[in-house]
């Protein structure tokens, strides 16, 4: 059994004559009393640590261990077998930090350094290029702040809840007599408005009129799903600069608050622009006075979107290009354009790329997912499908804007009479030529009649008739725009900002860079002639006129041709030669000869466009014929008039 025993602890590491164990000590740099190399004893420790420097390293490094109590037993600076006196420090962190400087600020220069950030940070044409060490946070007011319950702390007073007068309950006595709780409760009747009122109730009460609960049509939530939505924060997260793209004809109807809100609370180093589409669609001084009241809130600019004929093309990627300028320390931008549905965005890339990048189409909805177009090196832009705020509008407002497709809706003809209201009676007799009317369900009657919109057995289909005519309202064949405020009322719509003081201009704000936007000629602005609006309402004569609006009218091809007739005029005179005015020779002529065929002058009214034309330019003829053999100076533009009469 020795042998054994013996045989088993040679296995263990032991010797066979004294059975000691020989596993060597480690010899690692951390390791105290360790086994040195031989040609270094008696020679001092050379390039090994010594046992108080491995020691000392330790101490750094080691973690504070303990007991059950949780007193401190080791990892401090004491000696081990020192015994830690319970609430002493066993270990302070070396850190260079607790001798350095600090920033003292007081709220003095808190509140005038508030004052003068608060200036650059609401103006929209300054950007915060880099942000110094100062704590933001401290310079939010309660306005700023999502907790709103913070003001009724600070009216509490100190020494009402801290010190000798401290109370542990406060009575909230909300009237001090019965006469002064009658008082307030008849001056909260009379003040009282249901728009302001922001509780539960009314808003159910609201929803139930408008059919937004329970029965809402499913047509009616377009653009408001989980994954429109989800498309949109793409784009948002993505996107350095954020293009929100709005209807002429109803700005503030097309704008989307609540990305606005989303935008200022969460994204607020993003940069926000409008761009003003359809501007063709209505009279130049009606987009002149909303560019010059969205301004005031962001940078606005006015834009035609056509890959041929373009308007504010050249404003809109100089602007961007500024924005590429201030973050060059990124190697590209990128352009998110947002929306309601059916307002343009697509379009508005495919101008700029000046070719069809993004698929378009008169019908919301066409733009499914987010895209990614690359503009130039350093410019990308992002289409996005249109969105729309969920129970902020009702039905009629969602159809009339363009967000929901007229051959989806369940009664179309239930929207006639709001868009008969809404026009001018004249543009809709010129456009469907029917004159008199009683009710809208007369009016689809007998533009079916006209249209030849019949149902087998010869009724009206109304139906396909008030989808024709939504179709129209939404593709502006019909003209309407939603009026803009006057300069009275620009002061209640956007409030203006407060002039910055010399005091508040002492205080240096972060550093913002202001950019600039470039001047748009509206006189290149071509209004369509064919939506049907009369020659006074494109040029807005009547109605406000503008400084705009009279360059405009200097700029028409009317002025053009009448200044090129008057010049050809004074080169007829001072060569010596007899002018004719071939108006009064043909009026005269065309009255002569009315007056010999019949009798009795016949008005415009009784004979048609077509007999009219062909009379003048027999009379036209004539009168050419008469004076080809007099000496008589005949313009260039008669000449060209002739010939074509004559072929």
């Amino acid at each position: 059994m020795a042998k054994q025993s013996s045989s088993s602890n040679n296995k263990k590491g032991t010797t066979k004559k004294t059975g000691k164990h020989v596993v060597k000590k480690m010899a690692g740099s951390s390791t105290k009393n360790r086994d040195l190399p031989k040609s270094y004893v008696g020679e001092g420790n050379g390039q090994y640590r010594s046992n108080s420097k491995i020691r000392r390293l330790n101490m750094y490094t080691r973690k504070v261990k303990r007991d059950s109590s949780g007193n401190i037993v080791s990892g401090g600076v004491l000696p081990q077998n020192q015994k830690i006196a319970q609430g002493m420090p066993a270990r302070i962190e070396p850190n260079r930090n607790w001798f350095q400087n600090t920033r003292v600020i007081g709220q003095s220069e808190l509140t005038r350094f508030r004052e003068a950030l608060k200036d650059k940070v609401k103006d929209p044409y300054s950007v915060l290029l880099k942000s110094s060490q100062v704590p933001y946070a401290l310079l939010e007011t309660d306005d700023d702040t999502k907790l709103k319950h913070i003001k009724v702390k600070k009216q509490i007073n100190f020494k009402k809840v801290f010190g000798e007068e401290s109370t542990r309950k406060k009575a909230n006595i909300q009237a001090s007599s019965i006469e002064d709780l009658i008082s307030t409760s008849q001056r909260q009747v009379e003040t009282y408005s249901v728009e302001k009122d922001s509780s539960d109730a009314v808003k159910k009460e609201e929803k139930h009129l408008w059919g937004h609960e329970g029965h809402r049509h499913s047509v009616f939530t377009k653009g408001t799903s989980k994954r429109i939505w989800n498309e949109l924060y793409k784009v948002v997260d993505s996107s350095d600069v954020i293009i929100q793209v709005l209807d002429a004809r109803d700005p503030m109807g097309s704008r989307c608050r609540m990305v606005e809100k989303y935008l200022k609370m969460e994204k607020p180093y993003k940069h926000l622009i409008f761009v003003i589409n359809k501007c063709d669609l209505v009279p130049t001084w009606v987009t002149v006075r909303w560019v010059k009241l969205l301004s005031q809130e962001f940078p606005t600019l006015a834009f035609h979107a056509s890959i041929t004929n373009p308007f504010g093309k050249g404003s809109l990627i100089q602007l961007l290009r500024q924005f590429s300028a201030l973050h060059k320390d990124k190697k590209s931008i990128s352009v998110g354009f947002v929306g309601y549905p059916n307002v343009g965005k697509s379009s508005i890339i495919n101008t700029l790329k000046k070719k069809k990048v993004c698929p378009v189409a008169s019908v919301p909805g066409e733009t499914k997912v987010w895209q990614y177009v690359s503009l130039m090196s350093r410019i990308h832009l992002v289409d996005c499908p249109g969105v729309t705020y969920p129970d902020e509008d009702t039905d009629t407002e969602l159809v009339l804007r363009g967000v929901v497709r007229a051959e989806k809706l369940p009664q179309p003809s239930f929207y006639v009479q709001t868009i008969l209201d809404r026009v001018k009676k004249e543009y809709v007799i010129a456009h469907y030529g029917v004159v008199q009317w009683d009710n809208y369900e007369d009016f689809l009657k007998q533009m079916a009649q006209k249209t030849g919109k019949l149902l087998p057995g010869g009724g009206p289909d109304i139906e396909t008739c008030s989808k024709k005519m939504i179709y129209d309202w939404q593709r502006g064949k019909i003209p309407w725009f939603v009026s803009p405020p006057i300069d009275e009322d620009l002061e209640s719509e956007v409030k203006k900002e407060e002039p910055v003081t010399s005091e508040d201009e002492a205080a240096e704000p972060p550093n913002h860079t202001p950019f600039k936007l470039q001047n748009q000629d509206y006189g290149k602005l071509k209004v369509n002639s064919g939506v049907g609006l009369d020659a006074k309402d494109r040029m807005g004569v009547g109605y406000l006129p503008d400084e705009a609006i009279a360059e405009n009218r200097k700029s028409t091809k009317a002025s053009k041709r009448q200044k090129k007739v008057d010049q050809e005029k004074e080169e007829a005179e001072s060569k010596g030669d007899q002018l004719i005015d071939f108006d009064t020779i043909f009026d005269a002529m065309e009255g002569k000869d009315e007056a010999t065929t019949t009798g009795e002058p016949q008005s415009t009214e009784e004979v048609s466009n077509t007999k009219l034309k062909r009379k003048r330019r027999q009379l036209k003829r004539k009168a050419a014929e008469a004076l080809e053999e007099t000496n008589v100076y005949i313009p260039a533009a008669v000449l060209k008039r002739r010939k074509k009469a004559a072929q």
